[in-house]
């Protein structure tokens, strides 16, 4: 088992054969694109699941709630990826955490024709140590995949169909969670909020890591063209 040392209290990373889990000592809020209970909901767990570059399933939520099952969870928030789930990268800003893994084999760029549907997914899962209204969760997803595909700019990354600049992957998953009230809520989460420039820099920098230091994208490799 892997354990990351976490500052924000109440809060817990760990992974285990394949299975990465963020897990919280009261129920998180969260909004999210996830495979299992995506959209929103309460939970006290959000789930990272390695599976075979060749995976298919007619149910994936069913393997999910199976690996959350082999950790002792339940009700969780679950997440695939073909990525080692143990080379996570964290970062923490402030009263935001950033648990994220990264793969850019099957990078794309919106609106293009996407006949490729491989392995390579970025997953992001940020954590508000503060409560924050419906909106502002929705916001801070538009934050993420902003400061993702930033990182994806910074190391010219380029779409697997049509050689444009990639912004993600046709699979990516984002969940941002926050932490329930006492307390007013952040009802706003755009880069020009204080939360905002933490999380985007916290996206940033991990997904960076992740696509440059454990994916082959240096960034001092000549750039695609």
């Amino acid at each position: 088992m892997r354990e990351w040392n976490i500052a924000m209290q109440g809060i817990r990373v760990s992974a285990e054969d394949g299975v990465l889990t963020v897990q919280s000592d009261r129920p998180l809020e969260v909004l999210s694109s996830a495979v299992e209970h995506g959209g929103r909901c309460s939970t006290r767990c959000i789930l990272n699941m390695t599976v075979p570059p060749g995976y298919q399933s007619d149910d994936p939520a069913h393997d999910i709630r199976a690996a959350a099952a082999r950790c002792g969870a339940s009700a969780c928030v679950g997440m695939m990826t073909a990525a080692d789930v143990t080379q996570a990268a964290i970062r923490e800003a402030g009263d935001v955490l950033v648990v994220a893994t990264a793969g850019a084999s099957n990078a794309a760029t919106p609106g293009e024709d996407a006949p490729v549907w491989g392995a390579g997914t970025v997953n992001i899962i940020v954590v508000v140590a503060h409560p924050m209204t419906d909106a502002a969760l929705a916001n801070a997803l538009i934050t993420i995949t902003e400061a993702k595909s930033r990182a994806f700019q910074m190391l010219d990354i380029r779409s697997t169909n049509s050689g444009a600049p990639a912004t993600g992957t046709t699979t990516d998953s984002v969940a941002a969670c926050a932490f329930p009230g006492p307390g007013e809520p952040y009802r706003y989460a755009s880069t020009a909020t204080d939360v905002g420039k933490r999380m985007g820099r916290a996206v940033s920098e991990a997904v960076y890591e992740c696509l440059s230091l454990r994916n082959g994208n240096p960034p001092d490799r000549p750039l695609l063209t």
